[in-house]
């Protein structure tokens, strides 16, 4: 389902950040508040050809994660990690300015609206300045993935950057599905920061296949390629550009955290070198032993808000 045309970017201004978004898989490909270096990190090699996905930003995994060999949602034979939303066009719907964000309904989990941070409900919106993108796909069924299904993404960008991702089954039978928020977070040198939030959750190391915990923040200082078991919120904390990047999440069980390090920086083409230290993959949604189990007209609500504040000196 990829693009036969050059991927075309949408450049979104606010009172408070600056946002690159695209109708190539709904993706935002970079988010950065001002006075601040990007929070949300794009490569300065990144491929807008429209036949593969944009390194960097925020992908939409879905409808499985991963692998496919390894994935309980991709239909047998499925080729391409990840699924097919990212490399879809999707329908752009609406574009407005908060101070309200309408998120259907649905037969299925209800948002926990109290999870989610900022200054009130994100249906209700949030404060004025936000400005607000909705796209939607649709698919019918088929070899690709023989399920039927809508999504819609609805993308908030102002003081902080909030994605919310309903995915329902229009199909007569249900059926299992992954839904990964793929983000890729900035820093200044990932080996002097801090990730906190998964101290004693249970990983799935998959370069291992194997599965342990740890009692302390994640520091870096090797490739990681790990599925947390955990629906916390994290923090990462970046000394030398004296600021905490935070992330909070609903509707997700599963924290993924991934980076190349020189270990496999090598396999990257559109990831300069010099950058193997500036970026993580810090991602939230359903995988693996969390996917998600969907009956006919049921929908689940994947939530994500990105925000940072200074550490004092």
């Amino acid at each position: 389902m990829a693009s036969d045309t050059q991927i075309q970017v949408r450049k979104i201004d606010t009172e408070y950040s600056l946002a690159e978004i695209t109708d190539f898989g709904a993706q935002v490909l970079s988010w950065t508040p001002r006075g601040q270096n990007p929070v949300v990190w794009l490569s300065d090699q990144a491929s807008f050809s429209g036949d593969t996905t944009v390194r960097g930003g925020i992908p939409i995994c879905l409808p499985w994660f991963g692998n496919p060999r390894f994935s309980p949602a991709a239909p047998a034979g499925a080729a391409g990690n990840h699924g097919f939303a990212k490399t879809t066009v999707w329908e752009r719907v609406d574009s407005a300015s908060s101070p309200a964000v309408q998120v259907p309904g649905g037969k299925g989990i209800e948002f926990p609206r109290s999870q989610m941070p900022g200054n009130g409900d994100i249906q209700a919106g949030a404060e004025a300045g936000y400005k607000v993108l909705t796209y939607r796909l649709s698919h019918k069924g088929g070899e690709l993935f023989p399920h039927a299904f809508s999504a819609q993404l609805t993308i908030e960008v102002g003081k902080t950057l909030r994605l919310i991702l309903e995915a329902v089954n229009t199909d007569d039978h249900p059926f299992t599905f992954e839904a990964v928020f793929h983000t890729y977070l900035g820093f200044s040198d990932l080996r002097q920061c801090e990730l906190h939030g998964l101290e004693h959750a249970v990983f799935l190391d998959t370069l291992t296949d194997k599965k342990a915990s740890e009692d302390q923040p994640i520091t870096f200082n090797q490739s990681f390629d790990r599925i947390y078991d955990s629906a916390s919120n994290l923090e990462i904390y970046d000394s030398a550009w004296r600021r905490k990047i935070w992330l909070k999440k609903s509707g997700s069980k599963s924290t993924i955290v991934w980076t190349p390090w020189d270990r496999f920086i090598k396999d990257f083409s559109d990831i300069p070198d010099q950058e193997v230290y500036r970026f993580a993959g810090i991602e939230f949604g359903n995988a693996r032993e969390n996917a998600l189990l969907l009956q006919p007209g049921q929908s689940h609500r994947l939530a994500l808000e990105i925000g940072v504040d200074s550490l004092p000196d």
